[in-house]
């Protein structure tokens, strides 16, 4: 569920910051107008069901030494020294 809070500025300028929560994942943003933030929220869903944005927390679980072997086999043989 998405929450859009209109916020106006110092300067007069008005704002939207939009925050998406969804099964304990949380994601915000802010967007100049309400179109953009209305868009991003039903993008940001999307990403969220899908476990799309946040694909990374796997590697989150990975030992050190698993990350060491990686690097030895795919970055090192690229290195000049």
């Amino acid at each position: 569920m998405a929450l859009i809070e209109k916020r106006r500025l110092k300067s007069g300028k008005v704002s939207y910051r939009v925050r998406v929560k969804y099964r304990g994942r949380k994601l915000e943003a802010t967007h100049a107008d309400r179109r953009s933030a209305d868009r991003w929220s039903v993008q940001a869903e999307a990403r969220i069901r899908d476990e799309a944005h946040f694909a990374g927390e796997a590697n989150r679980n990975r030992l050190m030494a698993e990350l060491l072997d990686r690097y030895q086999t795919f970055i090192l043989p690229n290195k000049r020294n």
